[in-house]
């Protein structure tokens, strides 16, 4: 019986441990009102990734690469990206040797707000797709009321 206790309790610190381990905004600071508040600044664009409950490998932190960057993106949560206007190509970066990648292209002008869906399915014996799906905002709000995802601190993307 002791042993079973002790195991409930390693997996219990473990999965606190992880799940404390993604940085996230108090919802009375600063950013979070501003990641909430969906506004642009007139001189930049904004870009919304989310991950719902509904994406598969939730465990682990996927990305997406805009150019040379790559932005680390966190199961169950929504980041806010602050970059300059322009035309953009974004990849997600799947599980698997054979994954299929459907990418995103899309246009942002200054003071324009986008949102972004990525959603990973696992499948066996075929290969796992990772998808990035334009959102409205309306679509976002939905989501954060069912699966209330947490904010990450912003980050701002030079071009």
């Amino acid at each position: 019986m002791k042993i079973k206790n002790l195991i409930a309790l390693t997996a219990t610190i473990s999965i606190l441990s992880a799940c404390s381990s993604i940085p996230s905004l108090d919802s009375s600071s600063p950013d979070y009102r501003k990641t909430m508040s969906f506004k642009a600044e007139p001189d930049q664009a904004v870009l919304y990734i989310y991950r719902t409950r509904l994406s598969d490998f939730q465990g682990t932190v996927t990305s997406v690469d805009i150019g040379n960057e790559e932005l680390g993106i966190f199961p169950n949560c929504v980041h806010r990206f602050e970059l300059p206007a322009g035309k953009y190509n974004f990849e997600p970066n799947g599980f698997g040797l054979f994954a299929i990648e459907e990418e995103l292209d899309i246009e942002m002008d200054n003071g324009s707000v986008n949102f972004v869906e990525l959603h990973h399915n696992s499948r066996i014996g075929i290969p796992n797709v990772s998808k990035l799906t334009a959102q409205t905002q309306a679509d976002f709000e939905k989501v954060m009321a069912t699966d209330e995802l947490c904010v990450t601190p912003i980050k701002i993307i030079s071009k």
